[in-house]
């Protein structure tokens, strides 16, 4: 996993660099340090989208983020949980 679609305030530059910080519900990890560039932008529903690209992020936060998918895929990770983990994450 090497990326993330952001809700975000306002759209971002397309190909700018973002840095991002979010915790990881369920983890009980705050990813931080983690460089991102903006690959898509769009609009949905009102809301603004930014599609990143991670450039930059240390191994564990690498390895803690791809944990965090893998439970979300097997539902153990409960979907208002997600939401605030994007939300954290659009919010950086």
């Amino acid at each position: 996993y090497h990326g993330a679609l952001a809700q975000v305030v306002e759209p971002l530059p397309l190909y700018s660099e973002v840095k991002l910080a979010f915790e990881l519900p369920g983890l009980d990890f705050r990813a931080d340090e983690i460089y991102a560039r903006v690959v898509s932008v769009r609009e949905q529903g009102g809301t603004h989208l930014g599609g990143l690209e991670f450039t930059s992020l240390g191994a564990e936060t690498n390895s803690k983020i791809q944990l965090f998918v893998q439970m979300c895929i097997q539902g153990e990770i409960g979907e208002a949980q997600t939401k605030t983990a994007a939300i954290a994450a659009a919010r950086g």
